[in-house]
């Protein structure tokens, strides 16, 4: 990873090991390494999204550089077409009629597979998400995230079988 975001132009940086903790909040993580590294822009790329190929990057980027000046940074974000509720409420749909979950729309979720925004803005909001963002959307094989041994397992069955 560290050599394809080299390959592209980015400068990368190892944390120091006290930033690896789950002791320390994130947004220490995120201004502590904004801090150390040099550049206009960071691209945040976690390694826990390994489904995720190079050409994803590649159309971040190209998204990011035209942006918009409304927009404060890129989100990888994927369309969440589940039935949420929040304090015991629908969010994203209406129970009657009952809607078909391919239907459900409005939603969408990180998916910190890259994340693009100014060096100083993640110094200082603690932070790789703005108050303005530009959702680039992704589709959910691209998406996943590794939390748990089950994400794993899937995302190595799907890696094994060849990507879609």
């Amino acid at each position: 990873m560290l050599d394809i975001a080299r390959g592209k132009g980015f400068d990368v940086h190892v944390r120091d090991p006290k930033y690896s903790t789950s002791v320390i909040p994130m947004s220490e993580v995120y201004s502590y390494i904004a801090s150390e590294v040099t550049g206009e822009h960071i691209a945040w790329i976690n390694v826990t999204n390994p489904l995720a190929e190079s050409e994803v990057y590649d159309r971040a980027v190209e998204a990011y550089r035209s942006l918009d000046s409304k927009y404060d940074c890129l989100l990888s974000v994927v369309d969440v077409q589940d039935y949420l509720f929040h304090n015991g409420k629908p969010v994203n749909f209406q129970p009657k009629p009952w809607p078909k979950s391919q239907d459900l729309s409005g939603v969408c979720a990180m998916s910190f597979v890259v994340n693009i925004l100014r060096r100083e803005d993640m110094v200082r909001w603690g932070s790789c998400v703005g108050t303005s963002p530009y959702f680039f959307y992704l589709d959910r094989v691209s998406s996943w995230d590794v939390d748990f041994q089950e994400d794993f397992d899937f995302c190595e069955m799907i890696y094994r079988q060849g990507k879609p």
